[in-house]
């Protein structure tokens, strides 16, 4: 009865740890798709996906765009410079709350962005693999 019961606890929190997991591949084939665009050297380039689930609506969008407070998600930074790719990828927008998201970055370092670009205020918060961080924009 005992060897159940344990049986049983480690089943649910396994399932816990996997269901609160991040599904990241829908985020590494936004990379994938971004890796096949030409970004010059040294700039930034935005897009939008609509629905993650399906990455035919990746497309680029105007630096000048912006969303309504709280309507941010599906915003994607991409940045290359001469020796790395850096993906931002804007998950969760809950307007003055915070914004949420992953970032990516190709050669797994902690590279900043240019300071000119509004990306600069998100914070990473967790590694969560070799090339991906939680990160978050929070108001103070």
């Amino acid at each position: 009865m005992i060897k159940t019961l344990t049986l049983v606890f480690v089943l649910v929190v396994f399932a816990a740890l996997v269901a609160c997991s991040p599904n990241m591949k829908q985020y590494d084939d936004i990379v994938s798709k971004i890796k096949s665009f030409s970004i010059p050297e040294n700039s930034t380039q935005r897009y939008r996906i609509t629905d993650f689930g399906d990455i035919e609506t990746l497309e680029a969008i105007a630096d000048d765009v912006s969303f309504p407070r709280g309507q941010g998600a599906g915003t994607v930074w991409a940045h290359r410079t001469t020796n790395n790719l850096i993906v931002y990828i804007e998950t969760k927008d809950q307007g003055h709350a915070g914004e949420f998201g992953y970032a990516y970055s190709e050669n797994g370092e902690r590279s900043g962005w240019p300071t000119e670009d509004f990306v600069r205020y998100w914070s990473i918060d967790k590694q969560v693999s070799e090339n991906w961080w939680r990160v978050s924009y929070r108001l103070d």
